[in-house]
């Protein structure tokens, strides 16, 4: 809604000038949409694995050889399954293309609404009053 568009705005405002005054390189914020946030999780669940790259026993970085990860994020209303379309496959509308580490990685996000907490609580509620 527009109250809540315009309350996210004054939040990114306030919240720009505190990081500008700080000892942070600070470069900029922005609000992100659905595609481009589960995107950035699917990247920092995929590099946190090693997925990317790992470390050799000299320390250097080299592939690791190892496949992608996909991720599964739940909230309130909805669940929201992150994976990399393999390459040869044709990636579903609203994908995202990632230009990481020397490689490309076309990312998709498959929402599940109504999976969220709110009805697997419901669900629950509902099971555990039929006993």
């Amino acid at each position: 809604s527009l109250t809540n568009l315009t309350r996210a705005d004054g939040l990114l405002a306030a919240l720009t000038v505190a990081l500008k005054s700080s000892p942070f390189d600070f470069q900029g914020a922005q609000i992100l949409s659905s595609p481009d946030e589960e995107a950035f999780n699917w990247v920092a669940v995929n590099y946190v694995l090693e997925n990317f790259f790992k470390y050799d026993w000299r320390g250097q970085l080299v592939p690791s050889g190892k496949g992608m990860a996909g991720v599964l994020s739940v909230g309130r209303t909805s669940a929201q399954l992150t994976f990399k379309v393999e390459e040869g496959n044709q990636a579903p509308k609203g994908g995202v293309r990632l230009q990481l580490y020397g490689k490309t990685h076309n990312v998709y996000t498959h929402h599940c609404p109504c999976h969220g907490t709110d009805q697997l609580r419901s669900s629950l509620l509902s099971v555990l009053i039929q006993v």
